[in-house]
């Protein structure tokens, strides 16, 4: 009886994986048309480094996400 319990828990744990795999596939597949557009607010005046650094990181984060965010 315990054994047949086991089976029927790994069967479960098994369907249960599949069912995760098939339904996230095409979320993963699916293509953004549009770049997520994000804003970008700060409390420093422009001048202090702060601020500048800001701006150094909204770039490369542009950059590194190839497009797919875009910062105002």
């Amino acid at each position: 009886m315990e054994g047949k319990m086991k089976r029927t828990g790994l069967l479960g744990i098994l369907c249960a994986t599949l069912i995760f795999a098939l339904w996230a596939g095409p979320l993963q597949a699916a293509e953004m048309t549009k770049p997520l557009a994000l804003k970008f607010a700060s409390w420093t005046p422009p001048q202090i480094n702060f601020a500048r650094a800001g701006v150094w990181i909204v770039k490369d984060l542009e950059q590194a996400s190839q497009g797919r965010i875009k910062i105002e």
